[in-house]
């Protein structure tokens, strides 16, 4: 199921950035989270930040976004102290509940699939929505972000090898 998904995504217009993204997306979740004291939190961000600061093998800056789906604000809240920057979060109402709960010095991203009638969570909250897969959602989206005077930052998804199964 994975190769499919790397394939798929390596067919994608923006490759190198999911590329690396998912591949931290999942070390986080399993290395950071899992045990989540903050001597250890703070160890892993570290091994991670070392292996990452020099960048991708272009030399381009990577961001580490930490999935925080299913965790709780003080896991969460645990990783930003210890340096995570930008989190990220795969459902709306999660987010709408945790939003408030986490540190305001986190940057935020929507990593999940999103529908329109979930828009009023994130607009204005997050600086980056990662799955735009519809013009209908990214109208939307523009739509929302016009009322609320904000600009709202997307990534499009695009499914250039045709599969039915993609949103």
């Amino acid at each position: 199921k994975f190769r499919k998904k790397k394939r798929s995504i390596l067919n994608n217009l923006t490759a190198k950035f999911f590329a690396v993204f998912i591949f931290f997306v999942k070390k986080i979740d399993k290395i950071i989270f899992k045990k989540y004291n903050r001597n250890m939190i703070k160890e892993n961000l570290d091994k991670i930040f070392k292996e990452i600061e020099n960048g991708n093998n272009l030399g381009e800056k990577i961001t580490l976004v930490g999935a925080t789906k299913t965790r709780t604000a003080d896991a969460i809240n645990q990783a930003i102290a210890c340096g995570l920057t930008d989190i990220g979060e795969n459902k709306a109402q999660e987010f709408r509940d945790k939003n408030d709960l986490v540190s305001p010095n986190a940057v935020r991203h929507f990593i999940g699939r999103l529908q329109t009638n979930k828009l009023k969570y994130l607009i204005g909250k997050v600086y980056l929505i990662q799955s735009v897969d519809s013009f209908e959602l990214a109208n939307e989206i523009s739509k929302k972000s016009v009322e609320k005077n904000v600009t709202t930052n997307v990534l499009i998804e695009m499914n250039l090898a045709g599969e039915e199964n993609k949103g």
